[in-house]
């Protein structure tokens, strides 16, 4: 194979993989309105609605009515944000390593692909920020529990069981679409109303942990750029049943957090970023979160960032001395 093919072949991979970027932001930004019933009437200004379709292991997945409604608001010119039942994670029935469960769920999943046929988003869990307060605790998720604080040097501790349940929900979600189509955008609701610490929440929400998965969030302590679910102030787009009158025109911030990445859970990885977001919220000053991962394609616009440093990567480090050649300035938060 030639340079020139190889390069092109490259090149065909970008514009493929900006295409679904811009599908994706397109799919984000929808003002989906919230529906309970099928005769309920959509307020002026949602451009979106959802449909709830049952694909929680008792159901027999004939969704016939469900789509004939999704055609019919399309017709009338309607987006349509699917939301896939799964009963995940409360109503299982089985541990979460149970193989038969998880393919009866992989199967509801195949089984939507399958009926929906055109772009479209798929709601596929809605849950606490705190996803601890979502899965039944079993002997199996208490041994990786110990295990992961013994792999990652933490102690015990509210945020440790946060940050643990997040990466056990977002891997057994990822393994369920696994097979799911890039014009079908996966959302995860959560209600981040319980989350009190500003670097809980950057980490909970960190974008390099939802690489395939669209957040929405409720409630959140500050603005990244999400979607809106019922109550926040992000500017993406919304779903919900009333439409936030208080959002404002976002502010383009001057500066960053750079967080490691989300897998670097070591205490001493984020020493002093939690006092530089506390600073930074009383100040009032707009400010960007950025995952290590992205920090060459998202410092566009930015002067300065925060970072503590030893939590960053080799490879993490020469990006921050790529933003430094650029002309920003790097503000470690031990000096």
């Amino acid at each position: 194979m030639t340079e020139n093919h190889e390069l092109q072949e490259e090149l065909a991979e970008e514009e493929l993989a900006e295409e679904e970027l811009d599908f994706h932001k397109e799919i984000a930004s929808l003002i989906a309105y919230e529906s309970n019933t099928d005769d309920e009437k959509i307020p002026t200004g949602f451009t979106c609605v959802t449909c709830s379709l049952d694909g929680s292991l008792r159901s027999n997945l004939h969704w016939d009515k469900a789509l004939q409604r999704a055609r019919g608001l399309i017709e009338s010119g309607y987006k349509v944000l699917f939301d896939l039942d799964l009963g995940l994670f409360k109503k299982l029935s089985l541990p979460l390593k149970s193989a038969v469960q998880f393919q009866a769920l992989a199967l509801a999943v195949d089984h939507f692909q399958k009926e929906v046929v055109e772009m479209t988003g798929v709601i596929v869990l809605r849950s606490n920020l705190l996803f601890q307060r979502e899965l039944q605790w079993d002997e199996g998720l208490e041994e990786s529990y110990q295990l992961w604080l013994k792999e990652k040097h933490r102690e015990a501790s509210e945020a440790s069981l946060s940050l643990f349940c997040r990466n056990v929900v977002v891997e057994y979600l990822e393994l369920l679409i696994d097979h799911l189509s890039p014009n079908i955008v996966p959302f995860v609701l959560v209600d981040a109303s319980c989350v009190s610490s500003p670097l809980l929440f950057a980490q909970l929400t960190a974008s390099d942990c939802y690489k395939r998965l669209q957040l929405a969030i409720s409630e959140p302590l500050f603005q990244q750029g999400y979607t809106s679910w019922q109550k926040g102030s992000e500017f993406l787009g919304y779903i919900g049943k009333n439409l936030p009158t208080n959002i404002c025109e976002p502010v383009e911030p001057t500066t960053g957090i750079v967080l490691p990445a989300y897998d670097v859970v070591e205490p001493s990885a984020y020493n002093g970023l939690e006092d530089r977001f506390l600073e930074l919220l009383e100040k009032r000053e707009p400010f960007k979160v950025i995952s290590e991962e992205y920090v060459t394609t998202e410092w566009s616009g930015l002067d300065s960032l925060h970072v503590c440093l030893s939590g960053i990567s080799k490879n993490g480090r020469r990006k921050l001395a790529g933003f430094e050649a650029a002309g920003g300035h790097i503000i470690p938060t031990l000096q």
